[in-house]
């Protein structure tokens, strides 16, 4: 019957294996380069560097080293705005030698003091063959490139917040940054500065200063300068801490020790013996990462 002939043209129209459907995907496979893009940075990373490099050239005015001038760059120094104002300073560090002889990381950040750092962004066409770079540029109230020492860093964004504290004001300093941009290296830095300058004018006789030294993991508080407890099954624990809002709305880590240092020394090996009680774990970046 008609019914009978079209079921027979329609099994004979199937193939009868997969295994030429299979070698013509094999082969359709077998003609495609399939890089994920980190590596196809890596692979242009000669053109990508240059073009970083034109865009420096033609843009910003440059020092003998071949790196953006800060004393040339036009614009005020320093931030305007009312004091108690939010301000962001970002800090830009060198590539670590493990990642550029190891990783072939190249340098995609420019600084343009006083107040601006622009990104360049490599990028591929749909294609993946075809590289161009991205600038995007982006506003600070103050930034520092790779050469920027730490002493100046600490004068342009903290030593006035540790100057108003220390006169009874509230200061607040956060430190942002991915595992290995260089947080702790900044940061202890600041202390070390804010420690030298807190006792400076201090006639040493009578303890004035008083430090708390918590850690804030998750939403738990803990202790890092109490000492250590046992919950019966683990030992050297962080005191965990409540946090309390007073009557005034401020907030305070309820029952946290209070230490009296004498001296900036001992401020600075308090802080330093409260750092290594933090609660870190190694990364590929950063073998104590918080």
């Amino acid at each position: 019957s008609a019914g009978s002939q079209r079921r027979k043209e329609k099994r004979q129209s199937r193939p009868r294996s997969t295994g030429n459907a299979q070698r013509e995907d094999d082969g359709e496979k077998c003609g495609r380069q399939m890089f994920d893009k980190n590596t196809l940075r890596v692979n242009y990373r000669d053109m990508f560097a240059a073009a970083v490099n034109h865009y420096r050239t033609e843009r910003c005015r440059v020092g003998a080293d071949g790196r953006p001038d800060s004393r040339s760059q036009e614009g005020p120094d320093e931030a305007g705005g009312p004091e108690g104002m939010l301000r962001v300073y970002l800090r830009k560090r060198p590539l670590f030698e493990k990642e550029a002889q190891l990783r072939g990381d190249f340098d995609v950040a420019t600084i343009l003091p006083p107040r601006q750092v622009v990104m360049h962004n490599c990028l591929f066409q749909a294609d993946l063959k075809t590289p161009y770079v991205q600038h995007s540029t982006f506003d600070f109230d103050h930034v520092f490139d790779e050469r920027v020492e730490s002493a100046e860093v600490y004068e342009s964004a903290a030593q006035r917040l540790v100057a108003g504290a220390a006169d009874g004001g509230v200061g607040t300093m956060f430190m942002f940054g991915q595992t290995g941009s260089g947080k702790t290296h900044t940061m202890s830095a600041i202390q070390q500065l804010a420690a030298r300058d807190l006792y400076a004018d201090q006639d040493g006789i009578e303890p004035w200063l008083s430090v708390q030294y918590v850690e804030l993991r998750g939403n738990r508080c803990f202790d890092l300068l109490a000492s250590s407890v046992s919950d019966g099954r683990r030992s050297n624990l962080r005191p965990e801490l409540k946090l309390r809002e007073h009557a005034d709305g401020s907030y305070a880590a309820d029952g946290a020790a209070d230490l009296y240092p004498g001296s900036p020394e001992e401020l600075c090996n308090l802080m330093d013996m409260a750092q290594s009680r933090r609660a870190t774990s190694a990364t590929d970046a950063n073998y104590v990462s918080s």
